[in-house]
């Protein structure tokens, strides 16, 4: 059975991988930027997903809902995403999510103790 640190880790990879995607001026190609942040963010959601509400409500500072009901938006409304969505909550929800995360990572989680 995978632990809440495995998706924790997880979540941080591909948050920190979709901040890069957001700096990165090397993918131009049409549609193929909007992919990767997609998969990243399809990634973050459904690793949130599998923390269990136990280690979810103990660790308030990390935003799994947003997270979650962001992968569904990816999965379910992608007709209505954009690519200046993606970017802009790459570059402006992630970094702090990033920050929880590497927190997170640093102690004893509530599923560990």
């Amino acid at each position: 059975m995978k632990t809440a640190r495995f998706y924790l880790q997880d979540m941080l990879e591909f948050a920190r991988k979709a901040i890069e995607i957001a700096e990165s001026e090397q993918i131009e190609l049409r549609g193929v930027r909007e992919l990767a942040f997609e998969r990243c963010f399809e990634i973050i959601g459904e690793a949130a997903s599998k923390v269990s509400l136990k280690v979810r409500r103990e660790m308030p500072e990390i935003p799994f809902r947003k997270a979650i009901s962001m992968r569904n938006r990816v999965a379910h409304g992608y007709d209505s995403l954009s690519l200046a969505l993606l970017q802009e909550t790459a570059e402006e929800s992630l970094p702090p999510v990033v920050a929880a995360l590497e927190a997170a990572h640093s102690k004893p989680l509530p599923d560990e103790t």
